[in-house]
């Protein structure tokens, strides 16, 4: 029993600490991202110089998207929550 508990407690620290690398290294609050080949990856990377302003959305111009991989339950979900067409 006492097992089962160390093994959920592990699982919920390894999720909230991946919630909170996205939440430090995505701009959550700021714009959507898109691309021409992927349609909407995203928010902001922090700090990222591959991401072109182009008026109310970003535009990624790398092929590296690693990091949109990476959290893409994450950003999913953000793209979803600001009702945006995931895709396209």
């Amino acid at each position: 029993m006492r097992t089962g508990r160390l093994a959920v407690l592990g699982l919920v620290g390894a999720l909230l600490i991946y919630v909170g690398c996205f939440c430090w290294r995505f701009e959550i609050l700021g714009l959507p991202v898109r691309n021409q080949d992927r349609g909407w990856l995203g928010p902001w990377i922090e700090g990222d110089t591959r991401t072109v302003d182009i008026g109310e959305v970003g535009f990624y111009e790398s092929s590296d998207y690693r990091l949109y991989d990476f959290y893409s339950p994450l950003c999913f979900a953000w793209i979803l929550a600001n009702g945006l067409p995931y895709g396209e």
